[in-house]
């Protein structure tokens, strides 16, 4: 049975850092390996880690990084030399799910439902970005499509991220423009729970 789990204790999300490097930088091979076996950056340091469990397996996981925890900066400025600005902005970025649960809705809509309810609940930001570089390696369906779904624009049509070799596009929307989603994702996270509404 799949279960989450929400933490914004690095040491709590050791395992989600754990399964990064064991998909990037072990299976894809599109970040450097390290010896201790995590793969984390500078924003790990103060961030939202959503995490999916498989009994005591981590099978899934995402970070929810808000700029101003790091002086207005995202992971995106560093992928996209042209974004500067991301005052008041929240990042969801670095989805990975473990090879043998791509296949399992469950994980990927559980993850992104919880990101989004963390943001929808909080303050600190009032614009959200997805970098969508990394996701169609490890996430075998539509996650362009459902975001386009639930109210995003592509912000920037496709560019090439040098750390991962890969193209990607830019999705975000003003919060405000997107809370009439909240109602969606609410009752797609009551499903994945088996809630009956």
């Amino acid at each position: 049975m799949i279960k989450f789990k929400i933490s914004t204790d690095l040491f709590a999300s050791s395992d989600y850092y754990k399964l990064r490097h064991q998909v990037y930088c072990e299976e894809l091979e599109v970040l450097p390996k390290h010896p201790d076996n995590v793969e984390i950056d500078e924003f790990d340091s103060s961030l939202v880690s959503i995490m999916a469990y498989d009994n005591t397996k981590c099978v899934g996981g995402v970070r929810v990084i808000y700029s101003e925890d790091h002086g207005d900066r995202l992971p995106i400025t560093n992928a996209l030399r042209g974004v500067r600005e991301t005052k008041n902005t929240v990042e969801i970025s670095r989805m990975v799910i473990d090879k043998p649960y791509r296949k399992n809705i469950k994980v990927f809509s559980g993850l992104l439902c919880l990101s989004l309810m963390d943001i929808y609940n909080s303050t600190k930001a009032s614009f959200l970005v997805v970098d969508t570089a990394i996701e169609p390696l490890t996430i075998p369906f539509g996650c362009k499509h459902l975001l386009v779904r639930l109210g995003l624009r592509e912000l920037v049509y496709g560019y090439f991220d040098d750390k991962f070799n890969v193209y990607g596009a830019i999705y975000g929307e003003n919060l405000i423009a997107l809370s009439s989603t909240y109602g969606k994702v609410e009752r797609l996270w009551n499903r994945i729970k088996g809630v009956s509404e």
